[in-house]
């Protein structure tokens, strides 16, 4: 089973996991680690390196908000930091409610590899356009 964990500025990651427990009746199993205007790089680095140290799981995949900022950052670090511990991870930027709720129903019968590039589709996918017009 694929551990995961959303990384965001402030509290967007629980508003995510508010909306995923009204869709799909649970969010447990999912971890919110906050970027809060007092945390700094290397705290939130070791907020989310204490988190994967703790999670029994040798695959996690982390979704953050924003690519090349501090949730993006401190994931990558800590990817490198577990790469050597017999640990997978893997990083999506740009985390949305379609690809939050498809990997919550596929992370227990995809390993972390198909799984990721299926919740990259997924978001390209997701993100549509409309205009009305008469």
């Amino acid at each position: 089973m694929v551990n995961l964990s959303v990384v965001t500025h402030g509290k967007f990651c629980e508003g995510l996991l508010d909306s995923v427990e009204m869709i799909m009746g649970d969010k447990n199993d999912i971890t919110p680690i906050s970027l809060t205007p007092e945390c700094g790089l290397e705290e939130l680095k070791g907020i989310i390196h204490s988190q994967l140290e703790a999670c029994k799981a040798e695959e996690c995949l982390i979704f953050v908000d924003l690519f090349g900022a501090t949730p993006f950052n401190a994931s990558v670090m800590n990817s490198r930091d577990f790469s050597t511990m017999n640990k997978k991870i893997h990083i999506i930027s740009g985390i949305n409610l379609p690809i939050l709720i498809e990997a919550k129903s596929l992370r227990e019968t995809m390993d972390l590899d198909t799984l990721y590039e299926h919740l990259l589709n997924i978001g390209k996918e997701s993100i549509v356009g409309y205009v009305y017009s008469e």
